[in-house]
């Protein structure tokens, strides 16, 4: 049995009680968080309220990814106390091994595409938005470890 989820939900959601094994899959699985509004509901909201929301967007997107930054590191860092616990890293471990999960998966990818090239477009620019958060510091030599929960903006300077 088994799951497929971020680190932060075993210890999130009260799985730690039953997942004592993880393998990190880190080719093509990340999950999105995202407000949406209908344009005209936002048109006729006073401006007062635009401005809150306008604030908090201006925000948000920094705020959410140090967020979920520290939530996966503290879920691996409270799995990592839990009796039985062990980790795989195929990417790192075994890169072989992790070839050869990245090649079953390639047929879905192109499946997905098929021909059409909004979804080959949206593909490359993950490609290359991977390539860069993988071989860039600070994002490349984050150690799924961060010390304290962020603090959410006060928009205040």
């Amino acid at each position: 049995d088994g799951i497929l989820c971020p680190t932060d939900t075993p210890k999130g959601f009260g799985l730690g009680a039953y997942v004592r094994h993880v393998i990190s899959a880190p080719f093509s699985y990340h999950f999105v968080f995202f407000k949406v509004m209908n344009r005209a509901a936002y048109d006729r909201l006073p401006a007062s309220v635009k401005k809150i929301f306008d604030e908090v967007n201006a925000v948000w997107p920094a705020y959410y990814g140090q967020l979920r930054t520290w939530g996966e590191a503290d879920g691996l860092e409270y799995m990592k106390k839990l009796e039985g616990y062990s980790y795989f890293d195929p990417r790192a471990e075994n890169p072989a091994e992790y070839a050869k999960w990245v090649a079953a998966t390639a047929g879905l990818i192109d499946k997905w595409i098929g021909n059409d090239a909004k979804k080959k477009a949206v593909w490359n620019k993950f490609l290359e938005l991977d390539k860069y958060y993988n071989t860039t510091p600070l994002y490349s030599t984050w150690k799924d470890s961060w010390p304290t929960q962020p603090v959410p903006p006060t928009g205040k300077k």
